[in-house]
């Protein structure tokens, strides 16, 4: 499961919140969890150590199952270091993690997520969080962008369909699930 950030509503959840999500993953050891903070969860760590899940740092961290790697990076300030510094396996489906706003343009603000500066870069699926609302983007020829958005509406600003997406690597496709009907 690749959760790209924002799993609270805050930047300081309570210690029964976090104990909740922690709690969840130990009780699925079957199941990997890959997650990378996003600006809600920066006090959101427990400091516990779980075999089944992955988190990631500043630095671009890749985890590799088989044929698919799982690359991510947390974001902190200045972000234009970073497209330099990812060099992914063309041989290989690559699901790349990040959270923030991005932007369609090779622009010098360094706080954005620059998409043409991520192109052929072997890009399978770019994994986005921060954005609570389903979009997708094309990436280049090989890739694509998908905000999943939350699981469920936190107000009357977040309407729309909710859910999570299904990648199939083996196929290279993706499928966008509605979880919710509120």
């Amino acid at each position: 499961i690749i959760l790209s950030g924002d799993i609270f509503d805050s930047n300081r959840p309570s210690l029964n919140i976090k104990s909740f999500f922690y709690n969840q993953i130990e009780a699925h050891p079957s199941i990997t969890f890959y997650y990378l903070k996003g600006n809600h969860d920066i006090e959101a760590s427990l400091n516990v150590e779980l075999n089944n899940l992955k988190t990631f740092k500043e630095i671009w961290t890749t985890y590799e199952i088989d044929n698919v790697t799982i690359t991510g990076i947390e974001i902190n300030g200045d972000i234009d270091y970073i497209y330099k510094s990812l060099t992914l396996n063309a041989n290989k489906f690559n699901i790349v993690m990040m959270h923030g706003q991005i932007i369609n343009s090779a622009s010098s603000n360094k706080k954005l997520i620059s998409l043409p500066k991520l192109k052929d870069k072997n890009i399978d699926y770019l994994a986005l969080g921060h954005i609570h609302k389903y979009s997708e983007m094309a990436l280049d020829e090989k890739g694509i962008a998908i905000y999943p958005g939350c699981l469920e509406g936190r107000g009357f600003d977040e309407l729309g369909p909710k859910g999570f997406v299904v990648i199939d690597t083996e196929t290279k496709k993706y499928n966008f699930h509605q979880l919710t009907n509120r």
